[in-house]
């Protein structure tokens, strides 16, 4: 009889392979498994590496651990979506505005440049008109394939 790494005695036969404590007794399946026959395994330490088995109790801590968590994470992610939420509100809001100002100065800016371009076609329609001589003198003269301007006063 041999004693295992966790204190247990250990029979090794080609057939049978069982593990022993304390006078229980849990037969092993031929892949190493055992079967606590419907039977509690109790008194299990808390888990230490990946494999460990864990109790009801550390299962139900964890869980309720992670449980109260996730709800606290997601209340804070909830928070910080409505603070971006109304950030960008906020900055769409800033941002029609400004459009709205650019528009009405570009308006502005546009009757400005229009009012400008008639007023100086207006200066310079006033003095071509001026520049040129009287005109009221002339009189048309249409001859069969042209129109020829003639002076009356000549």
């Amino acid at each position: 009889m041999t004693i295992d790494k966790f204190g247990r005695f250990v029979s090794h036969t080609k057939t049978n392979l069982t593990a022993k404590r304390k006078s229980a007794e849990f037969p092993l399946t031929a892949e190493g498994d055992i079967n606590a026959g419907k039977k509690r395994i109790r008194y299990v330490s808390d888990p230490i590496a990946d494999q460990d088995c864990a109790t009801k109790k550390y299962n139900d801590t964890k869980l309720a651990f992670l449980q109260k968590n996730s709800l606290k994470q997601v209340e804070a992610l909830d928070t910080k979506l409505e603070n971006l939420k109304t950030y960008f509100q906020n900055e769409l809001s800033n941002l029609k505005s400004i459009v709205y100002n650019i528009q009405t100065e570009a308006s502005f800016l546009v009757k400005a440049i229009e009012e400008n371009i008639n007023d100086r076609l207006d200066k310079e329609f006033k003095s071509i008109r001026k520049s040129i001589p009287n005109l009221s003198g002339l009189k048309a003269v249409v001859p069969a394939s042209n129109v020829v301007v003639q002076n009356a006063n000549k």
